[in-house]
C-alpha cells in the first residue's frame, strides 16, 4: 500500500516501551503468517535464530548502564518474548 501511514511515538518508561514492543511483535507474527511467501528455511531455523537472539540479549544485560540501554533491552526482551508467544498462539514460527 503506497499510502500506508505508520505513527510512532517514543515511550519514556521501560514498561511502556515493553508494552509497545509486545503489541508490535504479535502483530508482526500475524502479518508474516498471513502475507509472507512460504520459505524453505523451515520452522526449526526460525526457532534456533530466536534462541540465539535470547542468548545475545542475556549477554547485554551486565553492560546496561544508561537509561537508553535499559529501554533498548526492554524493547528487545518484549519483542522476542512475544515473537515466541505469537508463534505459539498462531501456530507459526517466530519471524527472524
Amino acid at each position: 500500500m503506497p499510502d500506508a501511514v505508520i505513527s510512532v511515538r517514543c515511550r519514556t518508561t521501560v514498561r511502556a516501551t515493553m508494552r509497545q514492543a509486545m503489541r508490535w511483535s504479535k502483530g508482526h507474527v500475524q502479518l508474516h503468517k498471513r502475507y509472507a511467501p512460504p520459505t524453505e528455511q523451515g520452522a526449526a531455523r526460525a526457532w534456533r535464530y530466536t534462541l540465539r537472539e535470547v542468548v545475545q540479549l542475556a549477554k547485554r544485560v551486565p553492560a546496561a548502564r544508561a537509561r537508553e540501554d535499559w529501554l533498548r533491552l526492554g524493547w528487545d526482551l518484549a519483542w522476542l518474548s512475544d515473537q515466541v508467544v505469537g508463534g505459539i498462539v498462531s501456530l507459526a514460527p517466530p519471524v527472524p
